[in-house]
């Protein structure tokens, strides 16, 4: 069994060519969704669902991310401009 795990979790780095850290985080994140961590039990499986959990991961990622404001975004891209004309 260890090496069935082991063999999936190689392909998925070698052949899927997904990075380390990336598949450390989906399968953290997996494991604290409801939904998921009862569908994702076996490193198969989740190689098998890995491009659909990444997305679902990402947007779960965004929705808890602070969105900025509109007159923020304006700030910041005057600075990468070099800018500090803002009024």
């Amino acid at each position: 069994m260890k090496l069935d795990w082991l063999n999936e979790c190689r392909k998925l780095r070698e052949i899927d060519n997904k990075d380390p850290e990336e598949i450390t985080e989906v399968i953290k994140w997996s494991q604290e969704d409801s939904f998921e961590k009862t569908n994702v039990l076996s490193m198969p499986k989740l190689r098998k669902r890995y491009d659909q959990l990444y997305l679902k991961y990402k947007r779960d990622l965004e929705k808890k991310a602070p969105r900025k404001t509109g007159s923020e975004l304006l700030r910041e891209k005057m600075k990468e401009r070099g800018s500090n004309d803002f009024t």
